[in-house]
């Protein structure tokens, strides 16, 4: 699985969109944003991501403070976790999500 770099709310965001041709999100389609699991990154999910890619459009990021993703400088609870994930949907222009979540990423 091949990951790339985003800058989303000053962190450099490891994360891996699958399914595109290109490699870039279509915005007009629904894309599935899977969210990890607390202590895990997205390097552990790749068979899954990858045959849920046949289906549908795929974005799975690294969260801060998870897998090559910066640690914020304070803790983070859940608002803070939600709004980043908005923000990163926001950056990549995705317009239509299916939110997807295990553990941690499901809360």
């Amino acid at each position: 699985m091949q990951t790339q770099r985003i800058q989303v709310q000053g962190f450099s965001v490891n994360y891996a969109m699958l399914g595109c041709p290109d490699g870039r999100p279509d915005p007009d389609r629904e894309t599935l944003v899977f969210l990890q699991g607390w202590g895990t990154s997205i390097s552990i999910y790749p068979k899954l991501l990858e045959h849920m890619a046949h289906f549908v459009p795929v974005l799975a990021a690294d969260f801060p403070g998870f897998g090559e993703t910066a640690e914020p400088s304070e803790p983070w609870g859940v608002s803070e976790f939600a709004d980043f994930v908005i923000e990163l949907i926001r950056t990549l222009g995705l317009k239509k999500v299916i939110l997807m979540g295990h553990s941690h990423g499901g809360r």
